[in-house]
């Protein structure tokens, strides 16, 4: 039997359950409650973000998830250059 090194883990603002699936933790959060995020990701080695560039609260959430990364030991983190860059009509 293969053994599995890394799971997914997503962190969404409200309860989804369209990425809900056998192998994906959904966790819901709150992106100004700091002590929350730095919980939610103990034991977690990469984030990869994908929060969009819409306004500053999404800009601000990308901030706060890079603190509590910084708090609770994440080894990697990518932010969400690419979802910044688009631009949308």
């Amino acid at each position: 039997m293969k053994k599995k090194k890394s799971s997914l883990l997503v962190f969404s603002r409200r309860n989804s359950s369209e990425v809900e699936e056998k192998d994906v933790r959904v966790i819901r959060v709150n992106y100004n409650d700091h002590q929350q995020l730095v919980q939610a990701l103990e034991n977690v080695h990469t984030v990869i973000s994908c929060i969009a560039d819409f306004d500053e609260s999404c800009r601000g959430a990308q901030i706060a998830l890079l603190n509590a990364s910084i708090v609770a030991g994440v080894r990697r983190f990518a932010p969400s250059y690419a979802v910044a860059m688009i631009q949308f009509a």
